[in-house]
């Protein structure tokens, strides 16, 4: 069965925690993550622009923002829901701004490092520390760390896996 990409499905939010003059532009990309052969036997990624994805396939999230104003834009936090159906895939965070990498396993009400950890205690009453799976994670943001000149442009990427 074929799901079609609802983009409206991961809501992004860019709060600026200044005031500023200029406006922010923002797009959203997603792309379905394939695989290709090469003719010497190697295996290589490629993203196709995702108009239909199906259960089990990987898709990248590319958000690009940019400042079409003339001030310098500053102290963004990039907050985005993990979308329905599927799952956010560890380590697959990038920027190519200085930007703090966060999750959420409550659905934004609280904000951790990355890999999210919990200390239990067992039957016995011995503690041990877990790691909360990748897969749990409701929400990510980046607390972005870095001024944004006029014209200048930055990408944030992420990928999940339908469920």
């Amino acid at each position: 069965m074929k799901l079609k990409i609802c983009l409206l499905t991961s809501l992004i939010f860019a709060s600026l925690a200044f005031a500023q003059d200029g406006p922010l532009e923002s797009l959203l990309d997603v792309y379905r993550v394939d695989f290709q052969e090469l003719a010497d036997g190697t295996t290589v990624e490629v993203l196709i622009e995702a108009e239909e994805a199906a259960p089990g396939e990987m898709l990248e999230y590319v958000l690009t923002y940019r400042n079409t104003g003339e001030q310098v834009l500053r102290g963004f936090v990039i907050k985005n829901r993990v979308p329905e159906n599927t799952s956010y895939l560890a380590e697959s965070d990038s920027a190519d701004i200085g930007a703090e990498f966060l999750v959420s396993i409550d659905y934004g009400i609280t904000w951790e490092d990355v890999p999210v950890t919990r200390t239990v205690t067992d039957s016995s009453g011995n503690e041990r520390t877990i790691t909360i799976p990748a897969e749990q994670y409701t929400n990510i943001s980046w607390v972005v760390n870095e001024d944004l000149e006029p014209e200048n442009q930055f990408e944030l990427r992420y990928r999940v896996t339908i469920l």
